[in-house]
């Protein structure tokens, strides 16, 4: 009996795997006109010329660059120009591509402390915490990256085990390993301070208690703030605040950090 679920258990694992290789193997190309536009931002931003550099390097995005540096030195033109809500916006996207990046946390850390709305999160408690803190340092892609592979060990242990009757604890802690990371996977996908999280682009923006000019004012928020959507109705976002103060606000005014190819 325990050996037909060890086969059965094992053919998931294949075809888990196999979801994951190609999950993992699909990358955008990058043609040679993003690395042109990238080196003239870069030259544009060395002469201080920073304008122009934002020009050149969004020409690279526009192009179908997607990296952490590209997006990180974006942001950094941004910042020299003085446009913080786009400086934060481009510093989270570098910072989705590549958590762990010491210049990425640091200066959009810095950039934030600029911001004039100081929300303080309901999220307390030091083990959630410092689950989000931990969801938060493993990239979408390392997520699979480390799918691919526990699911791959999993699966030769199972044969493994289901070959020589053996070794089945080994299989079952991997498969439980599993599990876990994919548990991680989803709640980070799911979770909308990852997958909805929004940038403030405004100098200044209203949140009223419905999608209309006419509805009650509830509060402002300001260029740079953090805010996630919950529901889009037209073109207006009821949104969040990392305080849980929910409002609508007008769309041109915010922008996602997620657009889809950044994962």
């Amino acid at each position: 009996m325990l050996q037909n679920w060890f086969k059965y258990i094992g053919f998931l694992g294949i075809l888990t795997a196999s979801f994951f290789v190609d999950t993992a193997l699909i990358s955008a190309q990058t043609p040679g006109e993003v690395a042109g536009f990238y080196n003239a931002g870069n030259e544009a931003y060395r002469e201080k010329k920073f304008i122009d550099a934002i020009e050149q390097y969004l020409q690279a995005v526009d192009e179908g660059g997607v990296s952490a540096d590209l997006y990180y030195n974006l942001g950094s033109a941004y910042f020299r120009a003085g446009s913080l809500g786009q400086a934060i916006l481009w510093f989270e996207r570098a910072r989705i591509i590549a958590p762990r990046d010491d210049d990425i946390a640091n200066n959009l850390a810095f950039a934030r402390k600029l911001t004039q709305d100081k929300i303080e999160s309901i999220y307390r408690g030091w083990f959630v915490t410092w689950f989000i803190r931990f969801i938060e340092t493993i990239s979408f892609q390392a997520f699979r990256r480390l799918l691919l592979i526990l699911s791959f060990l999993a699966t030769l242990a199972t044969i493994y085990a289901i070959l020589q009757l053996r070794a089945r604890w080994i299989a079952i802690i991997l498969w439980i390993l599993f599990l876990a990371m994919l548990g991680g996977w989803y709640f980070k996908g799911n979770r909308i301070w990852e997958r909805n999280l929004a940038i403030v682009l405004s100098p200044k923006v209203d949140a009223r208690s419905a999608p209309d000019e006419d509805s009650e004012l509830l509060f402002t928020i300001h260029e740079g703030t953090r805010i996630a959507i919950k529901e889009t109705r037209g073109t207006w976002y009821r949104i969040t605040l990392e305080d849980g103060h929910t409002g609508w606000a007008r769309q041109e005014v915010i922008q996602k950090v997620i657009t889809g190819k950044d994962l």
